[in-house]
């Protein structure tokens, strides 16, 4: 409904907008949006939700474009139980790993942000996927059309015999290990 949608816009595309608003005519060297991989790739029940990451997402664009600072940061989700993720049950933790994300832990969360912000990266997904879930998906069709490329087409077989990797490496230089 019209007012569910404006309730969840208001929490982050209003409070964004206005901030935006607020510091235009600020030199500021950082302005960093907080929106989620929901309003890149979707989320089954969560259109709200999806629709205001988007504008985060859009709002960072659009101050690039007008030459002011701006970076969105699309945040898979986090192994922390705060927040959302408060809210979450196991069933929807399944479901988002098995849509091919595996939770960031907070060291994993902070070194994307320190890359993200060095590298003044515009619009970002920083999110941790899970290959095996990922492949899953691509096997069954249902891999979505932006992953596709991150998954190989080819498919890979299992050596009949095992390797015995650390005896392979036992007694190599940094070199050696680095060729093996």
């Amino acid at each position: 409904t019209a007012h569910r949608l404006d309730r969840v816009l208001a929490a982050k595309a209003d409070a964004a907008w206005y901030l935006h608003e607020a510091t235009a005519e600020r030199s500021l060297n950082l302005f960093v949006c907080y929106s989620s991989e929901s309003g890149v790739l979707g989320a089954p029940g969560q259109g709200n939700y999806a629709a205001a990451n988007t504008f985060l997402d859009a709002l960072a664009s659009y101050r690039r474009h007008q030459g002011l600072p701006a970076q969105s940061i699309a945040w898979g989700p986090w192994a922390t139980s705060s927040g959302m993720a408060d809210q979450m049950s196991h069933a929807d933790l399944a479901r988002i790993e098995r849509a091919g994300f595996a939770p960031l832990t907070v060291e994993e969360g902070l070194r994307l942000f320190d890359r993200v912000i060095l590298h003044r990266l515009g619009n970002v997904v920083a999110a941790t996927l899970s290959n095996t879930a990922l492949r899953a998906q691509a096997r069954s069709g249902q891999l979505h059309a932006l992953l596709r490329n991150l998954i190989p087409t080819s498919t890979h077989h299992t050596p009949s015999a095992t390797i015995d990797l650390p005896a392979k490496l036992t007694g190599l230089d940094r070199i050696g290990r680095q060729r093996v």
